[in-house]
C-alpha cells in the first residue's frame, strides 16, 4: 500500500462517525479491509486520488461490517466528541441514489431548500463539465447511472465504451462534482 493511500484511508477512518475510542484497537484492521475494498479502484485511477465521498462511503461500510463481525456494533452512530461539519456533501448509496449529508440541526423546510439548491448546483456543473469535455458524455453518464440506475455494463454498452472507461469516467465525474 502506498503511503499516500494509507494516509487517505487513515484520515477517512478518523473522520468517520462510526470510529471512536471504543474501537481504536481495530484501526489497523479497518485500514486493511478498506484497502482491500478499494485496491482495484486505485489501480484504475493510477496517480489520481479517489473522490472523498467514495472513500468515506467505503470506510463507513467497512467499519460497520468489521464492528458487526466483532460483535461490537451498537445503535449509536454519532459520537458526542465528533465535530459537526458545516459543509453539505453528498454520497452515492448502494442503489446509486444521491444522498445528501445535511448538517444537524435544521428544519424540513431548510433541508428541502438546501437540497434543491445543491441539486441545482450539481445540474449546472454537469452541464458545464459536459460543455468542456463533450467527448466524455458526463451528462449522459450521470443520467444513465443515477437517474436510470443502470449497471456499469449497461452504461458501457449504451455509451459504446468499455466498462473500465465507464468506471474511470464515473470516478472523474464524482471527483469533479466533489470539488465544486
Amino acid at each position: 500500500m502506498k503511503a499516500e493511500h494509507k494516509a487517505l484511508i487513515e484520515l477517512s477512518i478518523k473522520r468517520s462517525p462510526h470510529y471512536n475510542k471504543r474501537n481504536e484497537d481495530l484501526f489497523e484492521l479497518f485500514c486493511a479491509e478498506i484497502y482491500d475494498k478499494i485496491k482495484d479502484t486505485l489501480l484504475i485511477l493510477g496517480d489520481k486520488i479517489p473522490p472523498q465521498t467514495y472513500l468515506d462511503k467505503v470506510t463507513q461500510k467497512v467499519i460497520s461490517q468489521v464492528l458487526k463481525e466483532q460483535k461490537r456494533l451498537t445503535s449509536k452512530v454519532f459520537d458526542n466528541d465528533a465535530p459537526i461539519e458545516n459543509l453539505i456533501s453528498f454520497n452515492i448509496n448502494e442503489k446509486g441514489d444521491l444522498v445528501f449529508n445535511i448538517p444537524y440541526p435544521c428544519s424540513e423546510r431548510e433541508k428541502l431548500s438546501v437540497i434543491h439548491e445543491q441539486l441545482r448546483l450539481i445540474i449546472n456543473n454537469l452541464y458545464r463539465f459536459n460543455e468542456n469535455e463533450p467527448e466524455k458524455q458526463y451528462l449522459k453518464l450521470f443520467e444513465l447511472r443515477y437517474n436510470q440506475n443502470l449497471k456499469l455494463c449497461e452504461i458501457a454498452h449504451r455509451l459504446n465504451i468499455s466498462e473500465s472507461q465507464t468506471s474511470q469516467r464515473l470516478f472523474e465525474l464524482l471527483a469533479k462534482l466533489n470539488d465544486f
